[in-house]
């Protein structure tokens, strides 16, 4: 299957697509190699970038916390964008709001956006979580769960 779909992007005819790779952390993927007799040999490295195809027709965009990882990925610091992490007042602006009327008043709020370190890409999955599954879940609850 990955062997298709690497190659469907190569292939120009199939137009634009846009690939999002989340949580790129870490440069070598463990696999199990009994599972994925259908990759190209390129692929079969374990390395992350060799499941990346190089065309003009497509665009990655990769979220990563490793600088070193992104540097690597992005084909050197001048395609990388750092996303700096919000003041905390800003943080809770934007927790606040995203959570509407479930903010809490005892400063739980304000422990999960300091636990979530204050960066947006993780403060709107979280309220998004907590607005999901409310009532049974709430902001204690989640930086239980966090932490």
């Amino acid at each position: 299957m990955l062997r298709q779909v690497f190659k469907w992007l190569r292939d120009g005819e199939n137009g634009q697509w846009v690939m999002i790779l989340d949580n790129a952390d870490d440069y070598f993927v463990p696999r199990d190699k009994r599972t994925n007799s259908d990759i190209p040999p390129a692929i079969d490295s374990g390395v992350l970038d060799s499941f990346l195809p190089q065309t003009g027709n497509g665009r990655i965009l990769i979220t990563s916390r490793s600088q070193d990882t992104a540097r690597i990925l992005a084909l050197g610091l001048d395609n990388i964008l750092v996303v700096q992490k919000m003041e905390e007042d800003q943080a809770g602006l934007l927790f606040s709001k995203k959570l509407g009327d479930l903010g809490e008043t005892d400063g739980t709020s304000r422990k999960v956006i300091l636990a979530l370190n204050c960066i947006p890409l993780c403060i709107s999955p979280a309220a998004a979580y907590i607005t999901k599954l409310r009532p049974r879940m709430t902001c204690a609850k989640y930086l239980e769960k966090l932490l």
